[in-house]
């Protein structure tokens, strides 16, 4: 989970990978990967924030199947997968012991804790694609010139 200054959201689910005590914990891009982006802001208290946000990106090495057995075998086909964008997802999150160096030492949300990570963390080419979309995402909702 990333969140910007500026109220841009930005959440990857994926596998990291971690090979011994010396070394940072690896964000694998090689397996699949979700990208959901959006915006978050504080409440009133600060103790809570809210997010909105959308499935933008996904890549899956496997795919799910359906299959049905039938008097002459087994048929499967492939689950149809949701159309990009998805729909808007809506989240209110708890923040557990706000600080000044980082948002909170933990984000609790419905279905999500994120904790701030006390290690080291290579997230190899996730900030570049984070950025890539976030500009593609700015640049479609930018309002049309009047002429």
């Amino acid at each position: 989970m990333i969140l910007y200054r500026e109220g841009l959201y930005a959440e990857v689910t994926a596998s990291f990978t971690k090979n011994g005590n010396k070394v940072p914990i690896d964000l694998n891009l090689n397996q699949a990967f979700v990208v959901h982006l959006g915006t978050w802001n504080r409440t009133e208290d600060d103790t809570l924030i809210h997010i909105q946000s959308r499935e933008v990106m996904r890549y899956k090495i496997t795919q799910n199947e359906v299959c049905r057995t039938a008097e002459n075998g087994t048929a499967c086909s492939p689950t149809p997968e949701l159309t990009l964008p998805g729909p808007v997802l809506r989240n209110t999150c708890r923040l557990e012991r706000p600080s000044s160096t980082h948002i909170a030492d933990a984000i609790v949300c419905t279905g999500l804790t994120v904790f701030h990570s006390h290690r080291a963390m290579d997230l190899a080419e996730f900030p570049s694609i984070v950025r890539g979309l976030v500009q593609k995402q700015k640049s479609e909702t930018k309002p049309a010139i009047k002429q």
